[in-house]
């Protein structure tokens, strides 16, 4: 005597293929790239006086030597030009993303030297706030969702089709 359950085969085909969750992973990497895109994108030039540099106050002084000082040396050049001045390291061009815990962790990073003082909401400086740069955390907040959302979205289509 036998017991014969048609389908059995493709049910447990079905179980492994949702337990891989192998389009919920590839979202999670969708997920990456599209919030690499967010914080990798360069601001408009926009120029503004910066009105520490006026004056005769001592810390106008400082900063004004500093600057001839650092222009002297080579390690600034006026005007500076994204991406082609000499201490420029490309910042925008510079984040990248990566997958870990077997796909289940998706990673945007830089490891630019200045990219704190750029786009860190605890360490931005004003200047770049001023002109537009956005932070990691103002990514997070304006696209987070949206990201959630491809993940949520994949696991559906997992679950629903099985495939």
């Amino acid at each position: 005597m036998s017991i014969r359950i048609d389908g059995a085969e493709a049910l447990i085909r079905r179980i492994d293929n949702i337990a891989s969750m192998r389009k919920v992973k590839a979202s999670i990497r969708q997920a990456t790239i599209f919030l690499r895109g967010k914080v990798a994108d360069y601001p408009n030039v926009r120029r503004f006086k910066n009105w520490r540099l006026y004056g005769n106050s001592a810390q106008a002084q400082r900063m004004r030597a500093g600057f001839f000082y650092h222009l002297k040396n080579g390690d600034i050049e006026v005007p500076y030009r994204r991406g082609s001045s000499p201490k420029s390291e490309k910042l925008g061009q510079s984040w990248t993303t990566r997958t870990a815990n077997a796909g289940w962790t998706g990673i945007v990073g830089t490891n630019v030297s200045y990219a704190e003082l750029v786009q860190s909401s605890e360490k931005q400086y004003s200047a770049h706030r001023q002109t537009g740069w956005v932070t990691t955390r103002q990514v997070e907040q304006l696209h987070g969702q949206t990201a959630v959302n491809y993940i949520r979205e994949a696991l559906l289509r997992e679950v629903q089709d099985g495939k």
